[in-house]
């Protein structure tokens, strides 16, 4: 049986009120967000992914951010998409580093270590303390595929935990992070200071951004 065209696609989905151009078409296929199916053409399952491709709109806008959200196993992304995805994410990413000791005070939260009203203001180890983002997508690129995917999956379930943990959320650290960002924040932290990493990566530019970003 053949599969549904791209256009009847569209047409299902505007009659649900939800609009999709040719070219939104286009792109959300070049994403990985839309994979047609081996025989060619789409499912009518893909009719609901296709409407909630453009619902994501709403939480995040730049397509590659929507790459990262809507990334699970029912939306399966291809490793070299969501790369791509986390790639083009970093330069939109305001005050990335206190962004990132919000993370790791989450964690500690996460693991028990602190009470969630002791968070906000807790030091940040050295260790947490990567290289200039001008180098994160550099870091970004240099696992290999399986590498990268495997990272990937550890970093959604960890990401996962701490927005959906209740001492996480009363400790209130990770407000203003959204979830792609989240993602963005662990995957690089782990590429750069976890087990597995490339030769260091010098770090003289983090102290220019951090000193505009405030020690918050």
């Amino acid at each position: 049986m053949a599969g549904l065209s791209g256009w009847e696609l569209r047409r299902r989905a505007e009659e649900r009120g939800i609009p999709v151009g040719g070219s939104q078409f286009k792109a959300f296929v070049r994403w990985g967000l839309l994979p047609e199916r081996p025989g060619g053409g789409w499912a009518e399952t893909d009719v609901e992914r296709l409407v909630r491709i453009r619902q994501a709109e709403v939480q995040a806008r730049p397509l590659p951010r929507r790459v990262i959200l809507l990334r699970d196993l029912r939306w399966p992304t291809p490793t070299e998409q969501l790369r791509q995805a986390m790639i083009d994410t970093i330069p939109s990413i305001a005050g990335p580093f206190k962004k990132l000791r919000n993370v790791y005070r989450a964690i500690r939260v996460l693991h028990g270590e602190i009470p969630p009203g002791e968070a906000a203001g807790l030091p940040v180890p050295p260790d947490w303390r990567p290289p200039g983002r001008t180098r994160w997508q550099e870091v970004l690129r240099w696992p290999k595929q399986e590498e990268f995917e495997a990272i990937a999956g550890s970093v959604y379930a960890e990401a996962h935990a701490l927005t959906l943990h209740p001492r996480v959320k009363a400790s209130r650290v990770l407000e203003g992070i959204p979830f792609e960002e989240l993602v963005v924040l662990l995957m690089t932290r782990q590429l750069m200071i976890g087990e597995q990493l490339p030769p260091p990566i010098p770090a003289e530019s983090e102290a220019v951004v951090e000193g505009r970003e405030g020690s918050a």
